[in-house]
């Protein structure tokens, strides 16, 4: 039937190009972070500030202090962490900040606006080790954008990084960040959006007033050329921060497992005899013709969802970092329809 020849043309086409761009994503993602693992010597990394670069993260409901901790390890000078907390909701896990960092209550900020009036309490250390840290008591009903714009009032440097509860960010993250947006050529940029996994968007502090404070579609309110994409991977998810570095065996069992395939594929084919050519005049097909087209169709199907499974778990062995290979996949799917979507600024 010709509707099969066709559902396997599209088919074989279709996953062509899927594991073309995938191999092409995964290759910049490995260079990306070949480069980000130089930093990794402290002769080469930058620990004083890098002119008139700073960074702020801003936590978004901080879910425990060895998240606090991670945020804190970056010896980068120019450099501060707002954790959003409710102290009436997270009582226990607020006191502890509180204590573990000898942090002081300070008076809020002067200018009394909306989002200062949603401030119940704002803390800073009196030590200097840990004077990158800022505490805000605000409402577990704030909505996260609002909750954000509060802490924009009491921001210190000209870029900020927004993140969620049960994020950390990755051994010298803050320092790639700034040796990207210290080059001269990229001082005008409003926005530096990481496509790794998972993804992380760093705005510029003056954007982000000028466009009435962060919001969903705050992305699409600033021009295509004020913005960077790179694919160096800043964040990740605190279960993956101790999971076992996935061995290269997973890679070589699916590429045998794909090479497997391929040869039951080929003899199905051959004894089908779905090309004429395989079986000599007057001899009957084996297998039935029109079932081994449908059995090639599945092996295809099949051979995509490894091949594609291989190629997260390379990404992951080659970079050193910890994530689950099946959520890698999804993510590229997401990232390819995404290209045809609205823009939304998603917390990571």
């Amino acid at each position: 039937m010709y509707a099969i020849e066709l559902i396997m043309t599209v088919l074989l086409a279709a996953a062509a190009t899927i594991i073309l761009l995938e191999v092409i994503y995964t290759s910049r993602i490995i260079a990306a972070e070949r480069r980000q693992q130089l930093l990794a010597d402290r002769s080469i990394g930058c620990h004083s500030s890098l002119g008139w670069v700073g960074c702020s993260v801003i936590c978004h409901r901080a879910t425990d202090v060895a998240q606090i901790e991670n945020l804190l390890r970056t010896e980068y000078d120019r450099y501060e962490v707002i954790a959003i907390i409710d102290a009436e909701v997270y009582g226990e896990l607020f006191s502890e900040i509180v204590s573990r960092y000898r942090l002081l209550e300070l008076d809020r900020p002067k200018h009394q606006s909306e989002t200062d009036a949603k401030i119940r309490r704002l803390y800073r250390s009196g030590q200097r080790r840990y004077r990158h840290l800022v505490l805000l008591d605000i409402q577990q009903n704030v909505e996260m954008y609002d909750a954000m714009n509060c802490a924009l009032e009491v921001t210190s440097y000209n870029y900020v990084i927004p993140i969620k509860g049960g994020y950390y960010l990755r051994q010298h993250a803050i320092e790639s960040i700034a040796i990207l947006l210290s080059d001269d050529s990229e001082q005008n940029i409003e926005l530096l959006e990481s496509l790794g996994n998972p993804s992380c968007q760093i705005f510029r502090y003056d954007t982000v007033i000028a466009r009435g404070g962060f919001s969903p579609n705050l992305p699409d309110k600033i021009t295509p050329r004020n913005t960077i994409y790179t694919y160096e991977t800043y964040i990740c998810k605190s279960r993956e921060r101790q999971s076992p570095k996935p061995s290269i065996i997973k890679v070589s069992v699916q590429l045998g497992l794909i090479v497997a395939i391929g040869l039951a594929a080929t003899l199905i084919a051959r004894e089908g005899d779905i090309f004429g050519i395989g079986i000599s005049s007057g001899s009957e097909p084996a297998i039935n013709t029109e079932a081994a087209k449908y059995i090639l169709i599945i092996c295809a199907i099949a051979t995509i969802a490894i091949t594609l499974r291989a190629i997260a778990t390379y990404q992951i062995v080659a970079s050193g970092t910890a994530k689950c290979a099946v959520r890698s996949m999804l993510c590229y799917f997401r990232r390819l329809t995404a290209f045809f979507l609205r823009r939304k600024f998603i917390v990571s």
